[in-house]
């Protein structure tokens, strides 16, 4: 069965659990907890060899700014104000500033510290920098700035029922990775190392290496490039 929902991810994980004290692992909260923390980091591995594989991204626009404060500005990106169908930042790709059509008219260089961010005054295109929530730019911007960003995840775990239907993200044939992700979790609780489940998504972690090295468009393998 091709693991394409919540559900069928979880039933996986019931598997490979094989717990038989059901008072042990609560299925309300402790597998959603564990599956959840299984795909944030299979997220994270899927991002390190493809960073815009989750991309998103948000148009802010500013008058004179200097800085862009992501927990207040609309859309909200960060803090506890971020509605529940906005997919939240969790890291930065690029930053682009757009011209009257909405197209890109530049990208910002990113600056590694506040030290380079005043150096980037003497570029035409400036330099941003994010410390914490707060994106903070070389020079004042008015215009349409729209952050290219890895989003986190909106999946709901708790979706577990058979017939729920919950959709994850289309690496469906990589999707026991996750599963075996929420067994090291398990493993934390449990006290106890599988040796099994841990070769297992060894191996199958460098499956997933070997796919995004092959290229998911095999066309553009070996000749990727970023515009700027």
């Amino acid at each position: 069965m091709a693991l394409t929902y919540v559900e069928h991810v979880a039933a996986l994980f019931r598997k490979y659990m094989d717990e038989a004290d059901p008072t042990w692992v609560d299925e309300t909260t402790d597998v959603p907890g564990m599956l959840e923390r299984g795909y944030d980091q299979f997220r994270d591995l899927v991002s390190t060899y493809d960073p815009y594989y989750f991309w998103a991204s948000a148009d802010f626009s500013v008058s004179g700014a200097g800085s862009i404060d992501l927990t207040t500005a609309a859309p909200i990106l960060m803090g506890s104000g971020v509605l529940a169908a906005t997919p939240r930042l969790h890291s930065l790709l690029k930053v682009a500033v757009l011209d009257g059509t909405s197209n890109v008219l530049h990208y910002i260089r990113g600056a590694s510290n506040r030290e380079e961010l005043r150096v980037g005054t003497r570029d035409r295109r400036g330099y941003y920098f994010r410390a914490g929530t707060t994106l903070y730019f070389s020079g004042e911007i008015t215009g349409t700035v729209r952050l290219e960003y890895v989003p986190q995840s909106l999946v709901d775990w708790t979706q577990t029922t058979t017939g729920d239907n919950e959709w994850i993200d289309d690496l469906i044939p990589y999707h026991d990775i996750i599963a075996l992700l929420a067994m090291s979790e398990y493993e934390l609780r449990d006290g106890a190392v599988n040796e099994w489940s841990e070769r297992q998504l060894a191996r199958r972690g460098r499956d997933l290496a070997t796919f995004f090295a092959r290229g998911a468009a095999r066309e553009a393998r070996g000749r990727r490039r970023f515009v700027r």
